[in-house]
């Protein structure tokens, strides 16, 4: 997790220490996760390689989601 910025991994934890991020299918190649963004009002589809929130969608760095999503793959 060490490749990612601090401040993000720090709001992913809090993601994954809220519950926000619940899993929704698995495939061979992927496994899918809706995750709910910090304030409650919207929610994302999530994977490590893609995430349909605006930060996710500029890509210019990784998003808290897919660094959360990430944090869960090594877990398991």
């Amino acid at each position: 997790m060490s490749q990612y910025k601090p401040h993000l991994v720090e709001k992913a934890t809090e993601l994954l220490e809220q519950g926000a991020v619940i899993p929704l299918r698995a495939t061979k190649k992927n496994r899918v996760f809706l995750v709910v963004s910090s304030d409650g009002s919207s929610n994302y589809r999530t994977a490590r390689a893609a995430c349909n929130c605006p930060a996710g969608l500029k890509a210019a760095h990784m998003c808290k989601h897919r660094i959360a999503v990430h944090a869960i793959e090594l877990a398991s």
